[in-house]
């Protein structure tokens, strides 16, 4: 009988030695969090402002662009085909139309890119680009426009939405939008 009960107490412990134990918690994985691009002017990666100025009576909007830390935009004047370069459009007009050609303050600077073995133009450096306007003094009009570009080195594109209006004689330019993402033609 004592050889039956220590028979059945090893079937018992070695029962119990062959259960695995049950994790009392989950592991958990890491998942990297997603870039969250917060919607609020304070917290996007530039300041662009939005103005009109005059020279010799001519209307140009103006687009002091100020970039955050070591970020930087191509230029409107880069030729490399590779990069998309800072732009601006409006819609069609018949009374308030970009004439003529762009600048910027200070010019941008030309760099090599090792990546596509090419000389680029950066702006790196807070800068105001201008680009002349060609208002009807005869009408009055509201005018959408665009501006798109993209932040590198986190490659990253924005779309600026804007309207120029002409009112009673008085040019002004409004931006209504900021966002992540270029917009289709």
């Amino acid at each position: 009988m004592k050889n039956i009960f220590y028979f059945l107490l090893l079937i018992m412990v070695c029962q119990g030695c062959s259960d695995s134990p049950t994790p009392t918690h989950q592991p958990t994985i890491e998942v990297p969090t997603p870039i969250q691009v917060n919607k609020t002017t304070n917290d996007l990666p530039f300041k662009l402002g939005l103005g009109i100025g005059y020279d010799q009576d001519e209307p140009w909007l103006n687009m002091d662009l100020e970039l955050n830390d070591s970020s930087w935009v191509v230029s409107p004047f880069s030729t490399d085909g590779f990069y998309l370069p800072f732009s601006v459009s409006l819609e069609d007009s018949k009374h308030i139309k970009l004439a003529g050609t762009i600048t910027e303050r200070p010019t941008s600077l030309t760099e090599f890119d090792s990546l596509i073995k090419k000389e680029v133009q950066l702006v790196r450096e807070p800068t105001i680009i201008s680009h002349r306007l060609d208002v009807s003094k005869l009408k009055d009009e509201v005018v959408k426009g665009k501006i798109e570009f993209i932040i590198e080195p986190s490659c990253v594109p924005y779309t600026v939405d804007f309207v120029i209006s002409r009112d009673e004689g008085i040019v002004s330019a409004l931006k209504t939008d900021t966002r992540v993402g270029l917009t289709e033609n």
